[in-house]
């Protein structure tokens, strides 16, 4: 699994996550659309790039993750709260991930991602 089936994964199961990644409603649009080519396997480059050499030795010894994906999910597990905002953060904060490239290809800046994650983050700490 890559960085692109995380954040697919994360906008999936929190409705709040979509807000963050993509606050303006044509940027979810985009996001979300671009991400149900990828799950219908649309265009030969989502078969290429992060974790393809590793796809074969996927295939015989059960799912594995990409060397980014383990590296976002690492970093958020390092961080003090550990939430999905916290694995979006890192997922958006690796310029050459998928997840950042299925950002970018949405017209989502993934820096303005990190800086969303980490003010709603810090909200949430100072309303407990």
């Amino acid at each position: 699994m890559d960085t692109g089936h995380l954040l697919h994964a994360l906008l999936e199961s929190d409705d709040s996550v979509l807000g963050v990644a993509a606050p303006m409603p044509v940027q979810a649009t985009r996001l979300m659309g671009y991400l149900v080519q990828r799950s219908i396997g649309f265009g030969r480059l989502w078969r290429l790039g992060e974790g393809a050499a590793d796809r074969d030795s996927e295939r015989s010894a059960g799912l594995a993750w990409s060397a980014p994906a383990a590296e976002a999910l690492d970093g958020a597990v390092r961080r003090a709260s550990g939430t999905v905002l916290d694995l979006l953060a890192e997922l958006a904060a690796l310029p050459d991930s998928r997840a950042a490239e299925i950002l970018r290809g949405a017209a989502i800046d993934p820096a303005a991602v990190v800086q969303r994650c980490r003010a709603q983050a810090a909200a949430e700490r100072t309303a407990w």
